[in-house]
């Protein structure tokens, strides 16, 4: 079955978390391990963004029917890590994000079927059936304008 996991540190080195070979370690590690080497993975280091303390590294893998993403913030000290797919892997994918990010400070949620829509910074949409690819793009980037926030793609143009 396949549910979301959701994993946010905080107190990492902010040394750990700007590491480009610390995001690509863990993204090689949860690709083999729980995406049986097939997932198609994106890097992208971010230190240029018009907010200085949301500077770090984002690593992304979507694969059948998974995804897993994982957002440093060096200057904040803190991670945020999004794992959809197979509820058996989420000790193993917490195990192997705090292996490359060692925290014990930390808040976990893999039992979001009683959430109403929140996890600590997080939205998550729900029965989002329908909605074009323009259109979440649309609703994204208004959010993102909203809380003053660098979009990724202004990031990539811009490293």
């Amino acid at each position: 079955m396949s549910e979301h996991f959701f994993l946010d540190g905080y107190g990492v080195e902010s040394s750990e978390l700007s590491s480009v070979d610390n995001m690509e370690k863990l993204l090689d590690v949860v690709n083999k391990k729980y995406c049986n080497d097939k997932g198609s993975i994106t890097l992208i280091p971010y230190f240029d963004g018009k907010i200085k303390e949301d500077g770090g590294v984002s690593g992304i893998i979507i694969g059948n029917n998974m995804h897993f993403t994982c957002h440093t913030f060096c200057y904040k000290k803190a991670m945020f890590v999004d794992y959809f797919g197979n509820n058996d892997n989420f000790d193993g994918i917490k195990e192997s994000v705090l292996n490359v990010y060692p925290t014990d400070d930390f808040d976990l949620c893999n039992d979001n079927k009683n959430l109403d829509g929140n996890f600590g910074k997080h939205l998550i949409f729900k029965n989002l059936n329908g909605l074009s690819f323009d259109n979440a793009r649309i609703l994204i980037e208004k959010i993102l304008s909203d809380i003053g926030m660098t979009p990724i793609n202004d990031v990539i143009t811009n490293y």
